[in-house]
């Protein structure tokens, strides 16, 4: 058969609606595509068909193709319907707009939670939840294991409420400096090694350069901290 009259026996089959029964096989369809596209996700995604167009009755295969991305698709997206008339021979049928939904496993305080706060392993607890318009990327429990497991404690960086899905940047390491804590700077210039203490004037995490202000010397010098209270010289800046 030409394509030009098989295009117009699709156009015009009496099935061919927004809401036409071929939506479960469009589904199906999407679903095999998915799983063979992003096999690593697929099982956290979940299509919808929202509307459909140009689809034919016949129960012929279907089979979708997304627009050229490498991205996962999130939310809605519209596909390109292709039906099998013949065996081997795939012809364009239409399109359809999906909704593909993302799922994830994510953390949830189960107490408000102020800024700064600790954040007990009793206090959070596992859910599954919708996350394809979840703002930022969530905090998984494997995440907050591992991060746990180096840190032993872990802190808000903000209010966090009661029920609200935790975000990567909601939780923190413990600070190896707080402003004002007293540091052992460790002082090295070829072989004179020697050890001052120093108030940092900034705070920061393992690795961060801060200020600290050392009283005996009444200099401010620029250090790196190494571990919690402790910090290595960089650079003396200058008297206060």
């Amino acid at each position: 058969m030409p394509s030009f009259l098989l295009a117009l026996l699709l156009a015009l089959w009496p099935g061919a609606t927004d809401d036409a029964p071929a939506a479960s096989s469009v589904q199906a369809a999407a679903e095999a595509m998915l799983a063979r596209q992003y096999p690593g996700v697929a099982p956290r995604l979940e299509v919808r068909v929202l509307r459909t167009h140009g689809l034919p009755e016949a129960t012929w295969p279907l089979r979708v193709h997304l627009p050229a991305s490498a991205e996962v698709p999130r939310a809605r997206v519209q596909v390109a319907v292709e039906a099998e008339t013949a065996p081997g021979t795939w012809t364009s049928a239409g399109w359809a707009m999906l909704y593909v939904a993302h799922y994830d496993s994510v953390l949830i305080p189960q107490t408000d939670l102020a800024k700064d706060a600790e954040l007990p392993a009793e206090s959070l607890t596992a859910g599954w939840m919708e996350t394809t318009r979840f703002r930022g990327q969530p905090l998984h429990p494997d995440q907050a294991r591992a991060l746990m497991a180096t840190h032993s404690t872990l802190y808000a960086t903000r209010r966090l409420p009661t029920g609200r899905a935790l975000r990567t940047d909601d939780v923190r390491p413990p600070y190896a400096a707080n402003t004002g804590d007293v540091l052992v700077v460790r002082y090295q210039r070829g072989r004179i090694q020697l050890d001052l203490r120093a108030r940092a004037r900034e705070r920061g995490f393992p690795g961060d350069l801060i200020r600290a202000y050392a009283d005996d010397t009444d200099i401010m010098y620029r250090v790196r901290l190494t571990g919690p209270g402790t910090a290595s010289w960089i650079e003396t800046l200058s008297a206060r």
